[in-house]
């Protein structure tokens, strides 16, 4: 398998030596299934190289104080990965989740947004749990069993 420099994104999904079909990969439809969506997108990302920039661990360089140089070129590059970072991000998640990605200025800051919201080890999140857990009641017309499993699935 050979890889390419020219990746651009088509039709089948984005070329890096073979290709991904967003079609393939799970979209975000919130909690329920943030784990395996996060999972998968990671790889679908590491693969793309661009999960330094989703993941935050490069950052946007500072732009060069005179004339174009290297750095120039770096600024450029990082902008664009974090730009087709974003592409993929909104096709990775339902319509209702596209402000989210919108109202953030980078890649990384959407991915942390979504992680911050959905993601069960956080404290937001541990916050949202408690307050389902607490809301759950047995009611007269429900079975222990559905009770408990109304509680585990909280």
């Amino acid at each position: 398998m050979s890889t390419s420099d020219n990746k651009t994104p088509s039709d089948n999904g984005y070329k890096s030596g073979f290709n991904i079909s967003v079609k393939d990969y799970p979209k975000l439809h919130g909690q329920e299934n943030y784990q395996t969506w996060a999972d998968a997108w990671e790889v679908a990302f590491d693969i793309l190289e661009l999960w330094d920039v989703v993941s935050g661990e490069s950052t946007k360089p500072d732009p060069p104080s005179e004339g174009p140089s290297t750095s120039t070129t770096e600024v450029k590059q990082w902008t664009r990965k974090d730009k087709q970072a974003k592409f993929f991000l909104y096709q990775a998640v339902d319509s209702t989740f596209h402000a989210d990605i919108s109202a953030n200025t980078t890649s990384h800051n959407a991915w942390k947004a979504f992680k911050d919201r959905f993601d069960k080890e956080t404290p937001a999140t541990n916050m949202i749990l408690l307050e389902a857990i607490w809301k759950i009641k047995l009611t007269s017309n429900q079975s222990i069993s559905d009770h408990t499993t109304k509680f585990e699935t909280a």
